[in-house]
């Protein structure tokens, strides 16, 4: 299964994850700010523990998109796809 296009471009859908970040986001991470250059970049890979099927996937990738345009996902299963341990 996966979301309609217009769930994640609905307005009110936009206003929640705006108030969620902004909410743990608060005035960010003071030591981040002061021990890390502005403009390093990073890599990151999301593993999992174990077995499930996706879930929320579009979900992340529209949050993620809204912390920074820049921020690339490669390889995201399809919504509702199983996946292994470890991937």
């Amino acid at each position: 299964m996966t979301l309609p296009r217009r769930f994640l471009n609905d307005p009110a859908v936009e206003r929640l994850l705006d108030a969620a970040l902004r909410e743990d986001r608060g005035h960010g991470d003071v030591t981040s700010r002061l021990t890390i250059p502005r403009g390093t970049q990073a890599v990151a890979r999301l593993e999992a523990r174990e077995a499930g099927v996706l879930a929320g996937g579009p979900g992340l990738a529209l949050g993620f998109g809204r912390l920074d345009k820049k921020i690339r996902i490669l390889g995201l299963k399809p919504e509702g796809q199983r996946f292994r341990k470890g991937e």
